[in-house]
């Protein structure tokens, strides 16, 4: 499965693309069919929570596209929410493909 890591509105560190990497790497063992996943990064400032971080995901398989996104405080936590909501998304569309 290629990811494709971008940012909106900020830089994407290497630190951050490994770190994204390792994460949407492992939804492999779910369904290894998996062609392609896009990862959008971006932060935005709230007016009463500060710095928060909004990731999205789209990830081409066969059949429809998985479609997810997640916000947390810290890139990090963003990330985590965003594989775990992928990963039941992933197996659920696999089940339904099957």
């Amino acid at each position: 499965m290629d990811i494709l890591i971008s940012g909106k509105g900020m830089t994407v560190t290497e630190s951050m693309k490994v770190y994204i990497n390792e994460r949407m790497a492992r939804l492999e063992r779910f369904w290894g069919d998996l062609i392609r996943c896009h990862i959008e990064v971006s932060r935005n400032r709230h007016h009463r929570h500060g710095e928060v971080y909004v990731a999205n995901a789209w990830i081409e398989s066969p059949g429809r596209d998985i479609r997810a996104n997640a916000d947390a405080t810290d890139y990090k936590q963003s990330i985590d929410v965003l594989y775990e909501k992928l990963e039941r998304l992933v197996v659920k569309a696999k089940d339904k493909l099957a």
